[in-house]
């Protein structure tokens, strides 16, 4: 008898006139967490101004972490030094230093799949800088030379005098092989003939990025001087070739590309292998094969080689470096975030002990107290979870097309992996914070507390 008794001894009256039939409590119990949840929700708005600020906080910290990581996960080294660089390797010498000889002994390397020149007409001793010189009578071809020597006349006045002569436009006419032509085609969405391009019947504009067409009659350079002999090309291709897609220059006048062979049919003096291009079976033995060329080519300074696996390392490295700057000052912002929110229901639930210590008073036990603190704390989460998915989503496309506007190599990746971390993060924050807060002033019996709320 004493047993039960013990048992009804511990049951509070208000508890005890709660009491309602065993089939009856599966359904109540579902009406009691509804009121938990309503009651927790409301909680969260009690001080508007305070939820307002720790959404705010934790929506840009996150944000912000999720931009940088998105962003910098998609700087693909190989992708920014291809956008520049096509070709494993690009041997470049001044004038007659890479021999026809030593062209065919890098191509004869093992492992080397292709190696193209790209050549020019050699001087004569009465041609004393190699120019050519393109006859302009096309009236937008004449304006454009004219914007451009306007242009360069800022910097350097005395380049352009010498470039201009009458209705003369010192260009120059450069060789390239079949691999070029199919790189520049598809890059630029040239539709030619190489067959025609090999031939010398047609040739491809080099020019300023400004022009998208230009003219597709015939033109005529003169090699060596505006008296020097006459070389037409029957045909141009309207679409012009960007110069930084060919990585040179032309001072006024736009350059002309046609193929090695034509050039070694048009002209009266040799030609000279100014580049090549190398492609490798596998771009792993670049350093095994960079020292075979150097023993074939001689230690000259005369002759540079860039390397594409060289320059990819170089940027990967800068990269990570970015990734981590940009990661740690993310990281210090959703920190100070934590922070806000931590205060945020720290305070809340300090200011409510009272009224905690009364609810427990009436009936809640401790378990409902800290479900409906950690409901409060999910509530937080999931309304900043939300703002992130919709609004942070479009932030972040906003985002990423003005980026590329700066970097077209970019690609693009949503931060899944760090919406993940982030997500465990904030719903680990939304029952920590609240279970610890509410257990460092919930040490006493609940009538203790009260009667310190009232002496205070």
């Amino acid at each position: 008898s004493f047993k039960p008794l013990g048992m009804a001894g511990r049951v509070s009256p208000i508890a005890a006139m709660h009491y309602v039939a065993v089939h009856a409590r599966k359904k109540e119990s579902k009406k009691n967490r509804d009121r938990m949840t309503a009651i927790a929700w409301k909680n969260v708005f009690r001080s508007r101004k305070s939820a307002a600020v720790v959404f705010l906080s934790l929506f840009l910290s996150v944000m912000i972490l999720l931009t940088f990581d998105g962003l910098f996960s998609g700087f693909s080294a190989s992708a920014a030094v291809g956008n520049t660089m096509y070709y494993d390797l690009v041997i470049e010498g001044n004038h007659d230093v890479i021999s026809k000889e030593a062209l065919v002994q890098i191509a004869d390397i093992k492992d080397v799949e292709s190696a193209e020149p790209i050549c020019l007409r050699k001087n004569i001793d009465s041609d004393s800088d190699g120019r050519d010189w393109l006859e302009v009578s096309d009236s937008f071809l004449q304006k454009y030379c004219k914007e451009t020597a306007d242009e360069l006349s800022q910097t350097d006045a005395e380049a352009v005098r010498n470039a201009i002569q009458g209705d003369n436009y010192a260009a120059y006419l450069i060789g390239i092989g079949p691999i070029e032509f199919e790189r520049i085609c598809k890059e630029c969405g040239l539709e030619l003939s190489y067959d025609e391009f090999d031939d010398g019947e047609t040739g491809i504009w080099l020019c300023d990025a400004r022009l998208s067409h230009m003219p597709v009659g015939r033109q005529t350079i003169c090699l060596g001087g505006t008296d020097g002999k006459k070389v037409v090309i029957s045909k141009m291709e309207s679409h012009s070739v960007d110069m930084s897609t060919f990585l040179t220059i032309s001072e006024v006048a736009p350059n002309i590309l046609i193929s090695n062979k034509a050039l070694s049919n048009v002209v009266d003096t040799d030609v000279y292998i100014q580049k090549i291009n190398i492609q490798l079976k596998d771009p792993a033995l670049d350093t095994q094969i960079q020292r075979a060329i150097k023993e074939i080519l001689g230690n000259t300074q005369e002759i540079s080689i860039d390397s594409k696996q060289e320059k990819v390392e170089q940027k990967e490295r800068s990269f990570f470096s970015l990734r981590m700057l940009g990661t740690a000052m993310s990281a210090v912002l959703f920190f100070i975030a934590v922070l806000n929110f931590m205060n945020a229901i720290y305070a809340g639930i300090l200011a409510r002990d009272k009224e905690l210590a009364m609810l427990e008073c009436i009936g809640m036990s401790k378990k409902q107290v800290k479900q409906m603190l950690v409901m409060e704390g999910f509530f937080y989460i999931l309304i900043t979870t939300v703002l992130v998915l919709t609004f942070g989503t479009l932030i972040y496309l906003q985002a990423y097309q003005a980026f590329t506007k700066l970097a077209d190599w970019a690609q693009f990746r949503y931060p899944l992996r760090m919406a993940g971390i982030m997500g465990i993060v904030m719903l680990l924050m939304s029952v920590l914070v609240p279970l610890i807060s509410y257990h460092s002033i919930s040490q006493e019996s609940a009538i203790a507390q009260l009667r310190k709320a009232e002496r205070e």
